[in-house]
């Protein structure tokens, strides 16, 4: 009889196969040198692409962050000091964007602990000077008609940055970052080795979500409105396309995501009431519902379901998992659609989808 712990490579993969959580896979592969040598560090499974789900907060210690995994409900906890005093703008591709201070703009796998720098938010176009002695004035920006005004520091950091979404998992020679913008909600764009934000030009403003789809970079906006620019070589121009615009409530918010190969759109309904919490009560909007679209020939086109797909909403970029490839993922949440609720005003900061992953 063979020693567990001289386990044939075969078997060793395909008893991997069948554990539920990137967690459990990494423990597996420490149990012995050998099998982390035999095991890839980074599983193909789909169901180790599932994200997880972040509370930023954690009461007793502030270097702990943890992540709830929808598969088997439970948090596991990290220590990330290195998320201390910095706001969280959004994730992508298992980093995490985050917003200093100083409104140095980072990257951080928080699996690895790896961190990468993007330019900052002085590099922005449309901001053409910076004075941190000018208190309260920091900000020097260039607005539409050539006008000029000022915001505070505290304003830019709170703000300026809608989303960043990556175009790949590690940073090579193709590396880009796309940024959605100021008030107007504006789109730029920054590749890996530059020191500024470029921005991208397009007669669309007031974007709501952006996404890399088929080699290209999609982006809609407040209307439905798409627009399309090749990364093949510099993305400065962002072509609209003439489509038929949906029917979209005032008060919604675009996501798209990618989903068998199609392009989809998902409208989040929401409506303005009375919130109540522990016994306060204040008034904002809360989610009551969502419209999905498919992008044909003609236009955003209204489905109704998700034929056995599960998307995954928020300050992240939008993931859809297929439960044909991660059955489990159908069985456990026995849910279409997970999102957090970013305009929810009892819960700050915001929890955040993020993949885990070791690249």
């Amino acid at each position: 009889m063979v020693e567990w712990t001289n386990l044939p490579t075969d078997l060793l993969l395909q008893v991997a196969h069948y554990l539920d959580t990137y967690t459990d896979y990494v423990r597996f592969r420490a149990v012995r040198r050998s099998w982390g040598h035999v095991l890839p560090r980074q599983p193909r499974h789909s169901y180790y692409n599932i994200p997880c789900l972040m509370i930023p907060y954690h009461p007793h210690n502030g270097n702990l962050r943890g992540f709830y995994n929808v598969l088997n409900q439970q948090v596991y906890y990290l220590e990330l000091p290195q998320l201390t005093n910095q706001k969280y703008i959004g994730s992508s591709k298992g980093w995490l964007v985050t917003l200093d201070n100083g409104l140095t703009l980072q990257l951080l796998n928080p699996l690895t602990k790896s961190q990468l720098q993007l330019p900052p938010t002085s590099s922005f176009p449309g901001i053409i000077g910076y004075d941190p002695n000018n208190q309260g004035e920091e900000y020097t920006l260039l607005r539409p008609m050539d006008k000029i005004n000022t915001k505070s520091r505290a304003r830019v950091h709170g703000e300026y940055i809608r989303k960043i979404v990556l175009s790949s998992l590690a940073p090579s020679n193709d590396f880009m970052a796309v940024a959605i913008y100021d008030s107007s909600d504006k789109l730029a764009f920054t590749k890996f080795g530059d020191d500024k934000w470029t921005a991208i030009s397009t007669s669309l403003n007031n974007f709501h979500d952006c996404i890399y789809f088929d080699g290209k970079i999609y982006a809609v906006n407040v209307l439905g409105d798409l627009g399309v620019c090749s990364i093949d070589d510099t993305p400065t121009q962002l072509v609209n396309l003439p489509l038929k615009r949906p029917k979209l409530e005032v008060t919604s918010k675009l996501y798209m995501v990618e989903t068998n190969g199609d392009l989809l759109m998902v409208e989040r309904l929401s409506k303005y009431m009375a919130l109540f919490n522990r016994g306060r009560r204040c008034y904002g909007y809360k989610t009551i519902g969502f419209n999905l679209f498919k992008l044909d020939s003609d236009g955003w086109l209204k489905i109704e379901n998700l034929d056995g797909c599960t998307i995954f909403l928020g300050l992240n970029t939008s993931m859809c998992i297929s439960s044909k490839s991660c059955p489990k993922l159908r069985d456990r949440s026995r849910r279409c659609l997970w999102h957090d609720d970013p305009s929810d005003p009892f819960v700050w900061p915001h929890p955040i989808w993020v993949v885990l992953n070791s690249y």
